[in-house]
């Protein structure tokens, strides 16, 4: 294996994505040779610069948090009209079953 060929391998060496053959023979080359040596560092670093830029997702846009409630087809004021006639019939209703007890 050339240093050319040894310095391409490298970022499949850090996956740990080389067969266990071309693993050892890198390893080798990588104890003999400080130029090597010295490209891998250089790996490791740019590696671990591109883990850390990418652990931080990017910011969604407002737009995406801030969603408009989706229109319907009953209108708000009748929604609220609905709900003040219906408590009013359990109030009434209670008042029915209370006036029906005393007599």
């Amino acid at each position: 294996m050339t240093l050319d060929q040894a310095i391409n391998l490298m970022p499949r060496y850090i996956k740990g994505e080389l067969p266990k053959e071309e693993m050892l023979q890198l390893s080798r080359m990588l104890v003999a040779s400080p130029e090597l040596m010295e490209e891998m560092r250089l790996a490791l670093m740019l590696c671990d610069l591109m883990e850390e830029s990418l652990a931080v997702p990017p910011a969604f846009p407002a737009a995406i948090y801030q969603q408009n409630p989706r229109p319907t087809l009953v209108p708000q004021a009748l929604k609220d009209s609905y709900k003040t006639v219906k408590s009013a019939t359990t109030i009434t209703q209670s008042a029915l079953k209370m006036l029906l007890k005393f007599m």
